[in-house]
């Protein structure tokens, strides 16, 4: 193969990796930018925030995300829970370095910051894979039980299945883009399943 080839087929690859790679940031059931339990390394652009409310058996839940810089995000959850009543949760995201093509994004955060229930800190690595797949990992104490991780992988060009393990348990779930602004979700997280959706601005 020439060299000139040889470029012309690295060019590709790059690009398919950041075509069907792309981060597309939207709130997790826990409040934080992520999948359904586990969070990634994306946070939301400075200026824009993300609401979403996903209902599973007993327990509705209520977020709201903020991009508050090019490295802070702040957001709160509101859980609805049966007889343990309603609390509002807390959570901050710093990224540390953003997502290039030989190098994760890098965040660290903080959920639950007043404790309401269990407060959270965490490392977490997000990167970019052929083939539009997507890998997350990190450690964390509180309900992350030392490491965790998700995959994520294209199933038709706007949707995206993944498959979790938060140190305890797996879950998965699949998630549908509606236009550029507008994501549902449905999956099983801790033994029942969740619906819901988040709209991004």
């Amino acid at each position: 193969m020439s060299s000139q080839s040889r470029i012309i087929w690295t060019c590709l690859a790059v690009l398919a990796v950041f075509a069907f790679s792309k981060a597309e940031a939207a709130p997790t059931l826990q409040g934080s930018t992520g999948l359904a339990n586990v969070v990634s390394a994306d946070i939301l652009p400075a200026y824009s925030f993300s609401i979403g409310r996903y209902n599973r058996p007993g327990e509705k839940n209520e977020v709201v995300v903020f991009g508050l810089g090019q490295a802070l995000e702040v957001g709160a959850l509101h859980r609805t829970a049966g007889e343990q009543g309603a609390a509002v949760r807390w959570n901050v995201k710093w990224a540390l370095a953003q997502e290039q093509i030989l190098r994760p994004g890098i965040a660290v955060g903080v959920e639950d910051v007043g404790a309401q229930a269990q407060r959270t800190t965490y490392a977490v690595a997000s990167k970019g894979l052929p083939f539009g797949l997507r890998l997350h990992a990190g450690v964390g104490n509180g309900r992350y039980h030392g490491l965790f991780g998700a995959l994520e992988a294209p199933l038709l060009p706007q949707t995206k299945l993944f498959l979790e393990q938060d140190g305890r348990q797996w879950s998965a779930g699949v998630r549908v883009s509606v236009g550029p602004d507008f994501r549902l979700d449905a999956g099983h997280y801790a033994g029942k399943t969740y619906v819901g959706g988040s709209y991004t601005y």
